[in-house]
């Protein structure tokens, strides 16, 4: 539906149209429809990400107690769920990969066409390690 959508979500800009249903999740891909991100947009993105006191990375929720009890007081360790699972049930319960689901070109595109959301993500799973070493230590 649109390039780079966790960016976007971050950059902080107000929707000329917001939506009035609350459970609308698809709200930035209208928002930011056809704009291309630029190197101040993922900024400022980034800065707007750093204000969080709490970053979890999906695929390594095992390790998420200790921070999880840290920022907020939990005891009981989160279970692990399948996105989107109630929409497509899967026999097997195992994320795909989407290099094993794309055609070659279709996944170099797809990397191409996300570059900014790729390098936020490196970002984010780096924050999420040095806070998790830090607890530990």
């Amino acid at each position: 539906m649109t390039s780079n959508y966790y960016v976007k979500t971050f950059i902080g800009q107000t929707d000329a149209h917001p939506t009035t249903n609350l459970g609308d999740f698809y709200w930035t891909y209208r928002k930011y429809e056809n704009r291309k991100i630029t190197w101040d947009m993922f900024y400022n993105a980034l800065q707007n990400f750093l204000k969080f006191h709490i970053i979890l990375v999906l695929e390594w929720i095992e390790s998420a107690p200790i921070l999880l009890d840290d920022s907020l007081g939990w005891k009981v360790p989160p279970k692990q769920v399948l996105p989107h699972e109630g929409m497509a049930p899967r026999a097997v319960k195992k994320s795909l990969t989407a290099a094993s689901v794309l055609s070659p070109e279709d996944y170099e595109f797809m990397i191409k066409d996300n570059i900014f959301d790729m390098l936020f993500f490196s970002i984010a799973k780096r924050i999420y390690l040095e806070r998790l070493l830090c607890k530990l230590k």
